[in-house]
């Protein structure tokens, strides 16, 4: 009886570690694809400060969330990220329109890296 306990206990931790892990990543990967998003409003409305300033604050953000996200996800798919975020920091500071197509290049990334731990029938066979 004690194994059953056990082993019980065992798996309700693996399924609360991984649930919590997909709940972190997906609330992580909603905030910087929001910030991207208006980080390219406020450019495309010529705020391009306010832009930089919020490229900065998402940067540091992906930077602080993304030691939790090491845990769980490969260094492949968070390295491109993080570089991208500090060329948007420079594109925006040299007013290069190439913007948009940085930050939709790093929504896309977030958003294959989110669906890519989602258990679907292909993930797992």
């Amino acid at each position: 009886m004690k194994r059953l306990i056990i082993c019980s206990c065992i798996i309700v931790a693996a399924l609360t570690i991984a649930l919590s892990s997909l709940l972190h990543l997906n609330r992580t990967t909603n905030e910087i694809v929001s910030q991207l998003t208006q980080i390219k409003n406020l450019y495309s409305v010529g705020r391009i400060e306010e832009s930089v300033k919020l490229a900065e604050e998402t940067f540091n953000k992906w930077e602080k969330k993304s030691k939790v996200v090491h845990i769980y996800i490969d260094d492949n798919q968070i390295i491109p990220i993080t570089s991208s975020l500090a060329k948007v920091k420079l594109l925006l500071a040299t007013d290069t329109p190439e913007v948009y197509a940085e930050c939709d290049s790093i929504i896309e990334m977030l958003i294959a890296m989110k669906d890519m731990q989602i258990p679907h029938l292909h993930n797992i066979l």
